[in-house]
């Protein structure tokens, strides 16, 4: 809580004082950029703001996650290879978008959720369509946005106009997830030395 405070006072201070140019000119930077940082924590006081609004929190939630995609999709243009932390991140918000959508009363939840499944598949079919990168790690990643995309869609089509079964199925992989071993690093019990992850 006391970080979510500390965070909207940043982003007031820098509005009051002049700052919303900066503000503003962070939210089309990557993450590779200086204002990257400001970005997410606009998008964190945005966030604290709609407290006690489901509804909005849910849509911010897709929202950025919508940023994240894009985010990767531009650093793929540009040559450039995105950290394992920025597609963590796009998950994330994904699940967590999904998470608040199925959680709104019923009606509102399932039309909520059949515009997310809308703008993902339009995703799918335009950002990450483009020729596989030459950089094979580049490559390798771009299939696993698509990958983690497609899941999510056949997800919603699964629970189409059941949000608690979608809440249910959300709630299990993401024990799943945090019970798995990280990318790259062994199983407990291996013998093998875990490899630091990304940060970013």
């Amino acid at each position: 809580m006391a970080s979510l405070i500390a965070t909207i006072l940043v982003i007031a201070s820098l509005v009051i004082g002049g700052g919303g140019v900066t503000v503003a000119a962070a939210q089309f930077s990557l993450p590779d950029q200086p204002l990257y940082e400001i970005k997410l924590a606009s998008e964190n006081a945005r966030l604290a703001l709609a407290q006690g609004e489901p509804l909005q929190q849910a849509e911010l939630s897709f929202q950025f996650t919508l940023r994240r995609l894009s985010e990767i999709q531009a650093m793929l243009q540009r040559g450039q290879m995105p950290a394992e932390a920025l597609l963590q991140r796009a998950q994330q918000q994904l699940d967590l978008a999904l998470q608040r959508a199925a959680n709104l009363p019923p009606e509102q939840a399932n039309q909520l959720l059949e515009r997310i499944q809308n703008r993902l598949q339009e995703m799918l079919q335009t950002h990450f369509q483009l020729p596989d990168p030459a950089n094979p790690t580049a490559q390798q990643l771009m299939n696993r946005v698509r990958e983690m995309v497609q899941e999510r869609l056949q997800l919603l089509n699964e629970c189409a106009g059941d949000p608690q079964q979608l809440r249910l199925r959300l709630q299990t992989q993401t024990q799943e997830r945090q019970n798995a071993p990280a990318p790259g690093n062994p199983s407990p019990g291996s013998g093998g030395n875990p490899t630091p992850g990304n940060g970013g």
